[in-house]
C-alpha cells in the first residue's frame, strides 16, 4: 500500500509528463472497461483519463471519470514484482509500472505505464 499523497504524486507525474497509459477499470460486478490514453487531471470531482484520439475521427474520443479520493486504497508495483515467467511480455504489452486504485465500492482501477 502507498499513501494517497504518494498516489497523487504518481498521478501528477502522469499528467504533467503526458505519459501514455493503459487503464483497466473493473466494477464490483466484474464488468470491465479498458482505455489507452492519457491521464488528463485529478480534481475534486475525480480522476479523468482521455482515450487516445482516433485519427479517422478526431471529434470522437473516450473518457473515463472516476471518483478518486482519500477513501480509496492505493498500491504501486513495477516490473520487478511481476513473476519472472511472462514478465517481459506483460511489461511490453501493458507497461513496466502499475498504480492500483481500490474504491470503497470494491471496484478497482489499474493504470499501467512506462516510468
Amino acid at each position: 500500500m502507498i499513501s494517497s499523497a504518494d498516489a497523487e504524486g504518481i498521478i501528477h507525474k502522469l499528467v504533467t509528463e503526458g505519459i501514455p497509459v493503459f487503464a483497466c477499470f473493473t466494477a464490483a460486478d466484474g464488468s470491465r472497461f479498458t482505455l489507452n490514453g492519457l491521464v488528463e487531471r485529478l480534481t475534486g470531482d475525480g480522476l479523468i483519463i482521455k482515450g487516445a484520439d482516433d485519427p479517422k475521427h478526431p471529434d470522437r474520443f473516450s473518457l473515463m471519470q472516476l471518483p478518486v479520493d482519500k477513501t480509496c486504497e492505493f498500491e504501486f508495483a513495477d516490473k520487478r514484482q511481476i513473476p519472472e515467467i511472462g514478465r517481459d511480455r506483460l511489461a511490453a504489452k501493458f507497461g513496466e509500472a502499475v498504480l492500483l486504485i481500490r474504491f470503497p465500492s470494491r471496484s478497482r482501477l489499474m493504470i499501467f505505464f512506462n516510468d
